[in-house]
């Protein structure tokens, strides 16, 4: 007879099985109150390890924009500075060491961005990235992104997208003076 569970095996038999596969000793388990508890607290600490894992593995916030989409609405073809408009991207440096604009990507040839990437900016300080986009021969709606990839002063590398968007429409045709 089994010495574990009971279950009428002899342990010498050819039928016998480990203690996990009879089927009274698995039953057994089961109905176990300290079992349930010792699994329960397992489970509790896994979802415990894994929110903190999630919550540590979020990105910092080195960087805040006041605007992250600036909308030009509706110009006019040409309009601007030779057919070129400007936005400004305004961010605050919210981290404890400078930050620096490693790089600033577009989506499109048409916009480009100014950056300085040798001026750093300081804890708390203010940083301005001017993006143009040239409206001549871009008619119809537009929606460009710019990557912008920052490093701060442990050179860790991160990157904030900004966007523009709007409308060109067509230049006015100048009016043909009648023929009397």
């Amino acid at each position: 007879m089994c010495i574990n569970c009971h279950c009428g095996l002899d342990p010498q038999s050819p039928e016998f099985q480990p203690i996990a596969a009879c089927a009274a000793m698995t039953k057994m388990i089961k109905n176990n109150t300290k079992l349930k508890y010792i699994m329960k607290k397992s489970i509790l600490l896994s979802m415990m390890l894994a929110f903190s894992i999630a919550l540590f593995a979020q990105e910092k916030k080195n960087v805040e924009f006041t605007e992250i989409t600036h909308n030009f609405g509706t110009v006019q073809e040409g309009a601007g500075d030779g057919g070129k408009i400007t936005a400004v991207f305004v961010f605050k440096n919210l981290g404890t060491t400078p930050v620096f604009i490693e790089s600033a990507k577009t989506s499109c040839g048409c916009t480009t961005p100014k950056v300085d990437d040798k001026k750093p900016i300081l804890p708390n300080a203010i940083g301005k990235i001017p993006v143009v986009y040239n409206t001549n021969g871009r008619q119809g709606k537009f929606n460009k992104s710019i990557s912008i990839t920052f490093k701060d002063g442990s050179d860790n590398s991160f990157t904030k997208v900004v966007y523009i968007k709007g409308e060109v429409t067509a230049k006015p045709q100048p009016q043909q003076k009648k023929k009397n």
